[in-house]
């Protein structure tokens, strides 16, 4: 969970009664984007250290290789195992025209 302070006036649309705050939805939209790239050049890193480690040479190597296909998989799994999606990210807005700002930025 994360607070963070977004100072400015809040604004409001002729054609709707709710108000918004442009500066809070471009921060929210950037947090978010941010976590999702932060998470994925994580597990980059991590399938890459696994790929790094199972290289070598001689028996091993042969020996590695006879399980290569099946470790791939579970490669594969634990690497979407630590990223972040949008649909695991929760943000909690008290009016409808800030919901419908930050929607629209974290789309774009």
């Amino acid at each position: 969970m994360q607070f963070r302070p977004c100072v400015q006036a809040c604004g409001k649309e002729l054609d709707a009664p709710s108000y918004f705050n442009p500066l809070e939805a471009s921060t929210v939209a950037d947090l978010v984007d941010s976590l999702i790239k932060a998470s994925w050049a994580a597990a980059t890193r991590r399938l890459e250290a696994q790929r790094q480690g199972r290289t070598g040479s001689g028996a091993a190597a042969a020996a590695a290789s006879a399980t290569t296909a099946v470790q791939s998989n579970n490669a594969a799994g634990e690497l979407l195992s630590g990223v972040v999606h949008q649909q695991h990210i929760g943000i909690i807005c008290t009016y409808r025209k800030q919901v419908f700002k930050m929607r629209q930025l974290i789309r774009e």
